[in-house]
């Protein structure tokens, strides 16, 4: 994983201001788990290769055969090559202002615009959405630029009439929560994943300290007792079900068996092979040290 944070679209675009960007991606290797912040809603259309989002209220994974939306934010991505092809895709990118620009342009057409509905954000390609894509390609040395934002109208339209739910989600999304609310939201959602305490607080737009701190608030204990509670109820569960310790510690977030095994001792008191022992023996298993 790079540490790098990637500010996006500008990282993309040089730092070119503008309140809509079409930018034709490519990647000749695999990227796992970048630190990217969108300062503008995304709407990703895959060509080749497949894409992992992890974002405060979201964990998707699209192919070439859907596109994303995708709201201003911290993300962790994941971009994987398929059968040593490069990754392609097209993203649209677009401000706040071009949404509001949007909105007052087709009033009378557009309802419901700022309803609060969840929806997922990945909608499968169609007969409209593929030939978008390939009039996009057509377009791409031949005057896009000075259609971008009649492309992107016409897209924006198009989900209004067929994807409403997800439209009206995507453009309503909101981040005016506290930070103790963000904090759940993300560990009800990536709490159980393999996570760093700083790739969590990076998707609560917080500093590691910060991070910290509001969480303390939120769980009363810190993010690390936290973390290593979950993951040992869930060693627990699996080791319960005959699985060997070999086969599940980095399910469970570790790099190595042994520190697995110290940490599960440390916790419960005995090693997982012992653990397993004793159920197996059906004798009484021994309780987390308080």
């Amino acid at each position: 994983m790079n540490n790098e944070i990637y500010v996006v679209p500008d990282y993309l675009t040089g730092s070119k201001k503008s309140e809509t960007h079409i930018h034709f991606y490519s990647a000749n290797k695999s990227s796992v788990k970048n630190k990217v912040v969108y300062n503008q809603f995304l709407i990703c259309f895959m060509l080749q290769g497949t894409k992992e989002v992890l974002s405060q209220n979201k964990k998707v994974k699209i192919n070439n055969q859907e596109i994303l939306l995708l709201e201003a934010g911290s993300v962790l991505m994941t971009e994987s090559l398929i059968a040593n092809q490069k990754f392609e895709s097209i993203l649209l990118f677009f401000s706040e202002k071009f949404v509001t620009d949007f909105c007052l342009k087709y009033q009378k057409t557009l309802k419901n615009i700022h309803s609060q509905e969840e929806a997922y954000p990945v909608i499968p390609k169609d007969n409209f959405l593929n030939n978008f894509q390939n009039s996009l390609l057509l377009l791409q040395n031949n005057g896009l630029e000075e259609m971008k934002g009649l492309k992107l109208e016409e897209l924006l339209l198009y989900l209004h009439n067929h994807n409403p739910r997800e439209f009206f989600s995507f453009l309503s999304s909101t981040s005016s929560s506290s930070p103790e609310s963000i904090i759940r939201k993300v560990m009800a959602l990536h709490g159980n994943s393999k996570l760093t305490i700083e790739e969590l607080a990076f998707l609560c737009n917080m500093s590691a300290a910060t991070f910290k701190r509001h969480f303390a608030v939120a769980f009363q204990t810190s993010p690390k007792k936290y973390l290593t509670e979950n993951r040992m109820q869930k060693a627990r569960q699996l080791l319960q079900h005959k699985k060997a310790p070999s086969k599940i510690y980095l399910e469970l977030g570790y790099e190595s068996l042994s520190s697995f095994s110290n940490e599960f001792k440390k916790y419960v008191g005995v090693s997982p092979k012992k653990f397993q022992n004793r159920i197996e023996l059906k004798d009484k298993v021994v309780e987390p040290i308080a």
